[in-house]
């Protein structure tokens, strides 16, 4: 049916959307991963920036790899989110769900499971 279609054309929009915002936030990890290396590789940086920068590499290593933990754990339950940690705080945007005081619920608590309680959590709907 046209109904049939106009939802399915809107579950791939969204799942579009999900798939772009978390490729840029993957981008911007890439990127301050790359920027760090760059201290390393840099003959003229003294050993302190070399080890605040090999941290820095292993925290947003962490991160990206939290990030698609989350994002896999809530996909697998049906969300299409895109997942963004950083800092303290995991920031999940949520597409094609209505604005849901109980499913940002659910979707906190999965998401503090996953991450052992180590974040704070934000949801939004996109």
């Amino acid at each position: 049916t046209e109904e049939a279609q106009e939802q399915k054309k809107d579950t791939s929009e969204s799942a579009d959307g999900s798939t772009k915002l978390q490729d840029s936030i993957n981008q911007k990890k890439e990127e301050e991963i790359n920027r760090n290396s760059s201290v390393v590789a840099d003959t003229k940086s003294d050993d302190s920036a070399k080890k605040e920068a090999l941290a820095a590499i292993d925290e947003l290593k962490d991160e990206k790899s939290m990030q698609k933990s989350v994002a896999d754990l809530l996909k697998k339950d049906g969300y299409q989110t895109a997942v963004e940690i950083n800092g303290d705080t995991c920031i999940i945007s949520v597409f094609e769900q209505k604005d849901d005081k109980n499913v940002a619920k659910t979707i906190m608590q999965k998401a503090q499971e996953a991450t052992n309680h180590k974040y704070l959590m934000e949801v939004t709907f996109k």
